[in-house]
């Protein structure tokens, strides 16, 4: 309660969130126990959620909309360099590298194009977090300035989706190139709810073309794409990330399988030092979750569906 600020009604309310929290630790302690003991382990405890049940932190932080996305979309294949290269204004590097001579570790964050840590609270708006993270790369990459760009007029505005009760990463970045763009959040802040529409065009700060889906489940292509395109839009199964605390996650595909139930952004890729390949995913829950608002997956089997929808923003 002293650590994240929790308070309750009631004595009454107090005992039944005790309770879930007592009910919540041993089922992380039961998780931890069927990880293989090494010098990565991945680890659970106490988060800020420990006093939701599954059921509700499912219904408030996993509600993602998922969808098919459309066939008849721009897709990323292995060394395709027919769309907009988002890095465009980055000289430091060849954009024209094969896959073979892409480093075996990048970290979109180092090199500026990754927005700090943002927190959607009790709203189901992931989507709207994602696209917007998407979005806000995209244009860094292309013109050497990282905005802070509004979540919240996707949730008030976007009616292709449904605010606070889930929506679709793709619909929402469409959203953005029908509606003539986006406005920065200190135009249209962020509140946590759904809101009556005030969005006002003669405000827009980024123009959006469209999107590009990843072609192909392999995760060597998708690293591709990242390094060349830019940080990601994805979805995953987040059930298991109400105890995560650190480290990577590397579980059974049985204990964790394709399930989109939350969307994220991957921002960069690395090995550990015992040789496991990972992701690094940007989340919505705020800096005191996870590694700093951050969190690794195992990359290269599709763990937690990372690699089901993938998808990046194209600004104009």
């Amino acid at each position: 309660m002293k650590d994240y600020g929790k308070t309750y009604k009631s004595d009454e309310e107090m005992n039944l969130r005790f309770t879930i929290f007592k009910s919540n630790y041993l089922i992380a302690q039961l998780q931890l126990e069927k990880i293989a003991k090494s010098a990565e382990e991945l680890n659970y405890g106490i988060t800020q959620f420990m006093d939701l049940s599954p059921q509700e932190f499912a219904f408030l932080f996993c509600n993602l909309n998922p969808a098919e996305l459309p066939n008849n979309m721009d897709k990323y294949y292995k060394g395709d360099e027919t769309q907009q290269n988002s890095a465009g204004f980055l000289n430091d590097r060849n954009l024209e590298e094969t896959a073979d001579t892409i480093p075996e570790s990048w970290d979109w964050r180092e090199h500026g194009a990754v927005q700090k840590v943002k927190i959607q609270g009790v709203c189901g708006a992931c989507w709207a977090f994602s696209a917007v993270s998407s979005i806000e790369s995209a244009y860094f990459l292309k013109y050497g300035k990282l905005l802070n760009l509004s979540e919240q007029q996707m949730v008030d505005c976007d009616t292709s989706n449904s605010g606070c009760l889930g929506g679709i990463i793709a619909n929402a970045i469409d959203y953005s190139r029908l509606s003539g763009g986006l406005v920065t959040a200190a135009n249209y802040p962020y509140l946590g709810y759904q809101n009556y529409c005030t969005y006002n065009s003669d405000s827009v700060a980024v123009k959006v073309k469209g999107f590009q889906m990843a072609g192909t489940l392999d995760e060597e292509v998708i690293k591709e794409m990242l390094y060349k395109k830019g940080p990601l839009a994805i979805t995953i199964n987040a059930n298991l990330l109400q105890f995560y605390i650190g480290g990577i996650i590397d579980i059974p595909y049985d204990s964790c399988p394709y399930a989109p139930t939350h969307g994220v952004n991957i921002v960069g890729y690395g090995v550990s030092p015992l040789g496991l390949k990972y992701w690094i995913c940007r989340n919505t829950w705020g800096e005191y979750w996870g590694e700093g608002g951050y969190f690794r997956i195992a990359r290269g089997r599709g763990l937690c569906g990372v690699n089901g929808y993938v998808i990046r923003a194209i600004v104009e």
